[in-house]
């Protein structure tokens, strides 16, 4: 079924295989119930209608997109040449991956994802790529890790200095107000991890504190001490 191939690379739920799918539900109908389940489906963030989507039309549900090597996602990216910010992390003691896709559908509400080769949109499993600026210079990405959530950023031909305190701030309110809106008490840390590391690794992360006290710090990743003004553009 095309359709379902289409769910599961890009995330994209097509009206046909909506309708397919329920009509195999018995005692549903079609016209008196489809809206209904698609608009319990969108409230509780399973399916999302992307910002800025030109058709208005397609819905997607991130949670059935196959998983994918990060990598893959640079490549398509395209991270040659371009500027990384350290990476910005939120470890938790225990992190359900429903809560993170909360807070991957809030962005997609809410910023315009990046767009690859193809017109494919920039969401992928446990991950989301997002255009900060009209050019597509800067591009956020946001990760879904064991128990850790990390941020970063890509730019191309842009100021040396650029500091994104705000995207930070904006994780941090949504985390916050996950955590009130389903009365749920998860702890976190804040870390930095040095732009050339690996978002998946725990290793070599280094406490925001610690940064912010010291002019330089000592970097297991990449064997050398980095200055924190220039490591920490996302804080």
């Amino acid at each position: 079924m095309t359709e379902w191939s289409d769910l599961e690379r890009s995330g994209k739920l097509l009206d046909n295989l909506i309708v397919n799918l329920l009509d195999k539900v018995q005692g549903l109908s079609l016209t008196n119930h489809k809206d209904f389940v698609l608009q319990i489906m969108e409230k509780f963030d399973i399916i999302v209608r992307p910002l800025g989507d030109k058709t208005k039309q397609c819905m997607y549900m991130p949670c059935m997109i196959k998983a994918v090597n990060m990598n893959v996602i640079a490549r398509d990216i395209g991270n040659k040449d371009c500027k990384k910010t350290s990476w910005f992390c939120l470890q938790f003691d225990f992190l359900p991956p429903s809560y993170f896709n909360h807070i991957l559908v809030s962005f997609v509400k809410q910023n315009k994802l990046w767009i690859g080769r193809d017109n494919r949109l920039g969401i992928y499993r446990n991950v989301g790529v997002f255009s900060l600026n009209s050019s597509g210079s800067k591009v956020l990405l946001i990760c879904l890790l064991e128990n850790s959530i990390a941020m970063q950023v890509w730019q191309w031909k842009c100021g040396e200095h650029d500091c994104y305190s705000d995207i930070k701030n904006k994780l941090l309110d949504l985390v916050n107000s996950i955590k009130l809106r389903y009365r749920i008490n998860i702890n976190y840390e804040k870390h930095f991890k040095c732009s050339d590391g690996f978002c998946q690794e725990n290793d070599a992360r280094v406490k925001v504190d610690v940064v912010i006290e010291n002019v330089e710090y000592y970097c297991s990743n990449t064997r050398a001490c980095i200055q924190a003004q220039k490591s920490t553009a996302v804080g």
